[in-house]
Parts: structure tokens; sequence; C-alpha cells
């Protein structure tokens, strides 16, 4: 027991000396000392309590998420996965116990839809509270669609049904997105991780449609409110720039690219074909920014465009490799095209830090001239009819993550 115990205390140890070198020593204290971080919550604490994951790029964005991961999944196939979870499941585990490895098996009703005795005491103190200061109360369903089996908080009639009657015991008002009404949302581009939380797309349908069930059922009249103004203004900036990054349509695409381009520099190359699904009506969004060289491309050609604050800096198409270098707010500019002639490239560089996808077809990247800094970067696959958009999300997160942190600054 003493060595098995030694073990988990040298394994604490390590983990806490990973959260302090990763908080950059400020942690440490807290790792080595929980008290001084968790002394409400002492002997609840676990391993996990002392590690920090490395992803930089997990932030609490305001509920903004410029990601689009779609889901398939429809309610009937959450029903019938239910359905299958709560047959009497089997599973089968390994234990070691030091010279042979057995293995058991066990019932089990996986994800058992229950309301823990916690949340049920937390339920009625909000409702006691909202009660004695004239509040009302309303429990709701944010829309999300996971399999059963895959997410055990994934969201069931059986557990609507289940808050209905509580709500309906407690006289409190309870709106389920997800089973009573239709909040309008497309689960192939209003979500940002397979179903599971919606994405910017996804949230704006659902404030919305929230906010018209409140003043319409509710007689909830909007009021003003000079610290909800500020952080809205920030917030519509934020939005802005994360529908961008949401967009998968390159007409429109194209169309949110004009709408903000007096505070933009936009940057074009084209990798292989930039033009071979191009239609007539994105020609038009292109005249639309002056680009008049685009419409003499062919399938193959290569092409840089450069427009800032709304106007044409350069442009040029060629049959052959294409560079242009210039200047950006002080930091050096660099894009290069070859089209299908020689070994298809493209690149957008600023500072020597390279922004384009660097896939076929039209690359874009789009930087903001107020927080100089890049805030997109998307290729849209236009060799082909449906022009696909192709991105990072690891980048465009760290892109949305590093534009909330400079919204944050007053001078913005």
């Amino acid at each position: 027991h003493f060595i098995i115990h030694y073990l988990e205390i040298l394994e604490l140890i390590s983990v806490s000396l990973d959260y302090g070198r990763w908080s950059e020593g400020s942690g440490l204290a807290t790792a080595a000392f929980p008290i001084l971080q968790y002394h409400s919550r002492w002997n609840q604490l676990g391993k996990n309590d002392f590690y920090k994951g490395k992803d930089e790029s997990f932030i609490i964005s305001s509920g903004v998420l410029g990601k689009v991961v779609g889901t398939n999944v429809s309610l009937n196939e959450v029903e019938a996965n239910e359905k299958q979870v709560h047959k009497g499941m089997k599973y089968t585990f390994s234990v070691d116990n030091g010279n042979e490895v057995i293995e058991l098996k066990e019932e089990s009703n996986l994800f058992p839809e229950v309301l823990s005795e916690n949340a049920m005491q937390y339920l009625l103190k909000t409702k006691l509270f909202c009660d004695e200061k004239g509040i009302k109360l309303i429990l709701s369903k944010i829309p999300s669609m996971t399999t059963y089996s895959t997410m055990g908080g994934s969201w069931t009639a059986t557990k609507s049904e289940m808050v209905k009657e509580i709500a309906k015991q407690n006289n409190i008002v309870y709106v389920d997105g997800m089973y009573d009404y239709d909040v309008g949302i497309n689960w192939l581009e209003d979500t940002g991780d397979y179903g599971a939380h919606l994405n910017i797309r996804g949230a704006v349908k659902a404030s919305d449609w929230y906010a018209n069930y409140l003043a319409n059922s509710q007689q909830i009249n909007a009021q003003n409110n000079s610290f909800f103004d500020e952080q809205l203004a920030k917030y519509q900036k934020l939005r802005i720039v994360a529908m961008l990054q949401s967009e998968q349509n390159f007409e429109v695409y194209l169309q949110r690219l004009l709408n903000g381009k007096s505070e933009r520099v936009i940057l074009m190359t084209v990798c292989y074909d930039g033009v071979g699904g191009v239609t007539d009506s994105d020609y038009q969004m292109f005249d639309r920014m002056d680009q008049t060289l685009i419409r003499n491309a062919k399938g193959g050609d290569s092409y840089i465009a450069v427009i800032d604050a709304g106007q044409l800096k350069y442009e040029a198409v060629s049959d052959e490799s294409i560079s242009y270098t210039s200047e950006i707010d002080g930091c050096d500019l660099y894009i290069c095209s070859s089209g299908a002639v020689e070994h298809p490239d493209a690149s957008i560089s600023i500072d020597g830090t390279e922004y384009a996808i660097g896939s076929s077809g039209l690359n874009i990247v789009v930087y903001d001239k107020n927080t100089q800094m890049v805030i997109d970067s998307v290729s849209f696959h236009t060799y082909t009819s449906g022009k696909e958009a192709e991105r990072n999300y690891g980048l465009e997160e760290a892109f949305l993550t590093k534009y909330r942190q400079r919204l944050q600054d007053e001078a913005y």
C-alpha cells in the first residue's frame, strides 16, 4: 500500500509541476498548495484539478465560434441509439494483478437518465431566490444533436419529459428548443463540433428565436444598459469576423468581404486553377472590387490581387509563376502564385509567417487594418462548380482568439 500511495504522490507532484510550468510559474503555488485556489471544494478535488492542458486554442469566446463541423445525426437516430444503449449492454475491462491479466464482464446501464439530488437542490434554491426577488425563472434547452452513445449528455425525449415534469411541479416555465419548438438549426452548418455546441451561425439563430419567444410570450421589453451596450459593440465586431470564418458559400463570402472592405486588406492568390468553376455572378462580385484582369485568367493561370481599404492596389495574371512584394503596416508582404503550368503553389506571407492555406483554387487572406492582424484565411476550390471552402480551423480559432483579446483594449 505504501508503494502504491508513494507512486500516486509522485504522479501528483509531476502534474503539479507541469501545471506550474504551463502557467509560467504562477500556477506552481496553487498546484502545491491547492487550498489557495480550491479552499471552497477541498473535499472534491481530483488529479485533473492539478493539470492544465496545453491547448491554447480553447478559450471562452462569448459564445462566438467560427468553426463549421456539422452532423448528419437526426432526433430519430438519437432516440434509436438511446434505446440500444439501455438494452443492458455489457462491457469488458481488464485488471492486471501483477501476475496475469483478468478480464471481467459487467452489466451496464450506460448514461442513466436521472436528475441528481444536488442539481434538484440548486434548482429549488434558484426558484426560491427568484420568487423572493420577483424574478420569473425560465428553464430552457439550447439545441444540440449528438448520438447517445457518443456523448452521455445527449438530449433525449426522456430527459425532456423529466425536466418538463419537474418544471410543472414547481411552477417553472420550460422551453425545449429540441422537442417542443423548432429553433431553425441547420445541423450541417450551424454547429462547430459535430452537433455538441452551436457555432456563431447557430448561436445567432437560437438567440434570435429565444429573444422573440421572450418578447412575444412573456411580454418582455428591451431595456437600455450602458454596460451591455458597450459589450454589444465589441461582440458585433467579433461576430462579423466569426461569420466570415464560418461562411462556406463562395459568392456570399465575397459579399461579406465587400461589406467590410474599407477596413481590410484583401490578399488573393491562385494555386493550380482559380477560375474553372467561377460563374458570371462571381465575376460580378470581382467587378465590384475593381478586379478586371481576373476575367482574362484561364484555367491553370497564375493570379494575384491586393485590395487595400476598398482600392485595388495590385492585380496580375499570367501563364507563368508570378510574385509580389510590398509592406503592410511596416511588415514585409510576399505573395506568389503558380498555376498549373509549373509546380502548383500559393503563398501569402506577412513578416515571414505563412497565412495562405496553399491548396488548389483561390486562396484568400484577410487583414484587419484597425487591429493590424490577420482575421481569416481560406481556400475556395474555385476550379470546381461547388467551390468548396477549405480552412485550417486551428488557425481560424487562433485568429478569433487574438482578435477578441485585441478588442478588449479600449482603443478598439
